[in-house]
Formats: C-alpha cells, structure tokens, sequence
C-alpha cells in the first residue's frame, strides 16, 4: 500500500495537465512544460490549474456559427 503513494503524488501533481487534455484545451502542451517545470512551487501548480480551467476550451469560430436564417 505504501507504494502507491509516489504513483497517487506524481498523478495528483499533474492533474491540471490531465485538465486542460481533458477539455481539448489550445495550449495543454504548454501545461505540461510550465506543471512540469514550476509545479512544484505550489502557486506555479495553481497558477497552471487555475489557467487549464479558465481558458476556454476551443472557442467556436464565427465561421462555424449556425445559419440562423429561415430557409424557405
């Protein structure tokens, strides 16, 4: 059982990569590196968890919107 906790640590410490791959997000790569290299910091972590959260995951394009006009 006590080997379970580095693997529990290792998947808590990425959770906002494991986020932002989640949503599709534009820039999970970027995630990663930043999670990967500042996470440990604490507030690197949250700075990281809070942006795979609020940043919009893939924002639908004005060309894409639905055609809103009756056709007849």
């Amino acid at each position: 059982m006590v080997e379970l906790i580095p693997l529990f640590l290792v998947i808590l410490y990425f959770v906002p990569f494991m986020v932002a791959a989640t949503r599709d997000h534009d820039s999970f790569i970027a995630i990663l590196v930043v999670n990967a290299l500042i996470g440990w910091t604490g507030i690197g972590w949250v700075a990281v968890l809070v942006f795979a959260i609020m940043s919009p995951a893939h924002a639908p394009s004005r060309n894409h919107a639905p055609d809103l006009r009756r056709v007849q």
